[in-house]
Formats: structure tokens, sequence, C-alpha cells
């Protein structure tokens, strides 16, 4: 998970413990290559906030899924469609689940897009 808000970070992350799922958490897409490269095992999901400094989130999937091919991506945005093409951030096939997200449509979400669907 790639999440630059502190708050929404660590709420996220319990969430998805309490869910079940082991995560790997990252406070920037830099932080996340530098971490992606220790990693024993691939990721299976990146679950990753849209808008960040630095680089945005979609950028950061097309990245990894160059050297993780079968990676499945989740990306979640506060902001609206509208904005993020403004922004230069298009829409790219990938699920995006708008925030704030509850505990039980960030586990849909998931699965839907664990289950390909």
């Amino acid at each position: 998970m790639v999440e630059d808000d502190e708050v929404v970070r660590s709420l996220t992350e319990r969430l998805l413990h309490r869910q079940g799922y082991r995560t790997v958490i990252a406070s920037s897409p830099k932080e996340a290559l530098a971490i992606l490269e220790t990693l024993p095992q691939p990721p299976v999901l990146l679950f990753s906030d849209v808008v960040m400094p630095e680089m945005n989130g979609l950028e950061l999937a097309q990245i990894i899924k160059k050297r993780i091919p079968s990676l499945k991506v989740l990306l979640t945005s506060g902001y609206p469609n509208e904005t993020m093409a403004a922004r230069g951030i298009e829409d790219n096939g990938y699920k995006i689940l708008p925030k704030p997200y509850t505990a039980a449509t960030l586990t849909q979400a998931i699965r839907e897009v664990l289950d390909g669907g």
C-alpha cells in the first residue's frame, strides 16, 4: 500500500490487517520502489493513492507492472475523475476506489481486483 497521508495510511493498514491481508506499507512512490527491491516475493496487489508528490499512483503502477506483469492494481483517490484528468492522470483501466472508503468497500474492491472482476 502506498499512501502519503499518515492518518489514512495507518487506518488502512489496520483495516487490511483485520481483514487478514499481509501488507507492506510505503509513504511515497520512491519508498515503495525501494521496498520492492528488498521483498523476498513479489507483491500480488498494489493499492496506491493516485495523487501524491513526486510521482502519481498511476505512474508507480506502470513502473512496477513492467517488473511484475502479473501485479494487480487498485488505485484510490479523493479527487473526482475530472480533476485527475486535468492533472494528466488518465483512466488506464485500473479500478479506482473513491475516498473516503469504508472497510466494506475497500474489502470488496480488493476482492474484485484480485478475482479479476
